[in-house]
């Protein structure tokens, strides 16, 4: 019997450290030990955490004497001693072992200095080229007898965030989740083809009113606005638009059949009053339900992504906190939507309000951009606004260029799918 075991070098990235764990065909690893530096303490706690969640009984080991991030002579010799103590160790307790090295990581001395320590007691070594999206193989650890074998990461979301040091916590839904996706849907296709027409705006001109969605909407908000001010007397569920609103009243009505509305009444004066089922409804239609249905679109087994596998890696709502060290700090964040492939996480960010029309107004790029550089490396970006591309100001666009941001419009979200899926292969 053979017992696997690996050595790896640390610093500020965690992925490719658990990469060769997570990768399909990998042999059980029984142990890892990291050659570790001053500065790199919270990278292997943070790495601990994600694989003792899946492999509790794997050992995780710091190596006691501490590699000088420039000499590559120290790393050899500190790994070479490692090696040779881990074969006697075997051969006095009667087993056969194979000691793989990781060099992704680390200086440039660091991973020389292991690559020559492996060679001179004959170890296998291997290497994430996370731009390639490729592990480097020379020595057949893995499955194929290809030296390069492409990334096929069994990784989850909340993996992925554990990973650099975040707390994912996961929100509960306010009614049952296919609902939610169904009355997303709906919403879309009265946005995008009202009545066959050209897309509209969530902020239609007066004129346009009763013949779009949007006198809907706007009672929606302005119930949002005054539950924000926490307005006494109101009942937040009860909306009120004119009755003559043709497209909001049957937007209403199809919502119903969702669990979303409750119950729709024409008054004689003129007003339609449109109950809702509860203030989660308001808030779900006040902007949530772009991220339900971006979630379930990208969910579907039907979509594209589900050649891949792509599919069973979304996730919709996830609030996270910061850690520092062993530390959970109270600091709360949240991701509309977002997958994982490989080595790489996607990052969705779903806007339906009208702040960020304002010319000069980049609060939303901004926003993504801090939380994809806190929560790790190898983060795409994408922003989804939910008005025409003609409406979004110069000034937005060239700030999301700058971070690397991908904006996508009201226009996009018929073929939102295929959207991501360009986005992401780029």
């Amino acid at each position: 019997m053979t017992k696997y075991v690996m050595i790896t070098l640390v610093s500020e990235q965690t992925i490719p450290n658990i990469t060769p764990v997570f990768q399909e065909g990998a042999p059980l690893f029984e142990a890892i030990y990291f050659l570790q530096t001053n500065r790199h303490t919270t990278t292997i706690a943070a790495t601990e955490s994600v694989l003792k969640l899946r492999f509790p009984d794997i050992k995780l080991i710091k190596h006691p004497e501490i590699v000088d991030n420039g000499d590559a002579e120290i790393t050899r010799k500190v790994a070479g001693n490692l090696i040779a103590q881990l074969k006697q160790d075997a051969t006095q307790n009667g087993f056969t072992i194979e000691i793989v090295c990781n060099w992704t990581l680390g200086t440039k001395p660091m991973s020389l200095g292991l690559v020559q320590a492996a060679r001179e007691h004959n170890c296998p070594t291997i290497y994430v080229d996370t731009q390639e999206n490729r592990i480097i193989d020379p020595n057949h650890i893995y499955p194929d007898s290809d030296i390069y074998k492409r990334l096929n990461l069994n990784l989850t979301v909340f993996e992925y965030i554990k990973s650099y040091g975040l707390d994912p916590l996961k929100p509960e839904c306010p009614v049952p989740e296919s609902n939610l996706i169904k009355a997303a849907n709906i919403i879309v296709t009265y946005l995008c083809q009202p009545n066959g027409k050209s897309s509209h705006s969530l902020e239609a001109l007066d004129s346009e009113l009763n013949q779009t969605p949007v006198a809907f909407f706007g009672a929606v908000r302005a119930n949002r606005e005054l539950h924000r001010k926490r307005v006494k007397n109101v009942d937040y569920t009860q909306l009120l638009v004119d009755k003559n609103s043709d497209l909001a009243l049957a937007l209403a009505t199809e919502l119903q059949q969702c669990g979303v509305v409750e119950s729709l009444n024409k008054t004689s004066n003129g007003v339609a009053e449109i109950k809702l089922v509860n203030t989660s409804a308001l808030f779900y239609l006040n902007g949530n339900w772009l991220e339900y249905y971006i979630y379930g679109k990208l969910r579907d087994k039907h979509s594209p992504l589900a050649n891949s596998g792509l599919h069973s890696r979304v996730s919709q709502g996830v609030e996270f906190r910061w850690r520092q060290g062993n530390e959970v700090r109270d600091v709360r964040n949240e991701i509309d939507v977002l997958f994982t492939s490989g080595t790489e996480m996607v990052f969705i960010s779903c806007k339906t309000g009208t702040y960020y029309l304002k010319e000069g107004s980049k609060e939303a790029v901004y926003e993504l951009e801090t939380l994809a550089r806190n929560a790790g490396t190898f983060i795409k970006k994408i922003l989804v606004l939910c008005q025409p591309r003609t409406k979004i100001p110069d000034a937005l666009k060239d700030r999301a260029a700058l971070f690397r941001i991908q904006l996508l419009t009201l226009e996009d979200l018929p073929e939102i799918v295929e959207k991501v899926e360009s986005i992401f292969k780029r």
